[in-house]
């Protein structure tokens, strides 16, 4: 089997349950499948996507952003100093927050 790495990386928060989680696409937009379906259900999806509508963005860009914010890059996103589309820098620190967390569960 062959496997394909990317060399983007996609934080991003999700729709539904508003935790962190690494999508594999730029567009996903929850965490699972079941998130998903209760996003659907609920209209956070649709929110979601009416709100990217109204500031001409893609619904991911918004979820990336909202990683950003909490992960302390809210300022250079806000400034236009940092790109969000899979920035690397986002990613380490997601993995840093990710590390912390299972080192405080040992």
């Amino acid at each position: 089997m062959d496997v394909t790495l990317s060399s983007k990386r996609y934080i991003m928060a999700c729709c539904c349950c508003d935790l962190m989680f690494e999508a594999t696409r730029a567009d996903q937009l929850t965490c699972s499948g079941a998130c998903r379906v209760k996003a659907h259900r609920n209209g956070s999806l649709k929110t979601l996507r009416d709100l990217a509508e109204s500031v001409d963005l893609k619904p991911g860009m918004l979820l990336q952003a909202m990683a950003a914010e909490r992960l302390g890059f809210g300022d250079l996103v806000k400034n236009n100093r940092m790109k969000l589309d899979g920035d690397i820098r986002v990613g380490q620190a997601f993995d840093k927050r990710v590390m912390q967390f299972v080192e405080m569960m040992n």
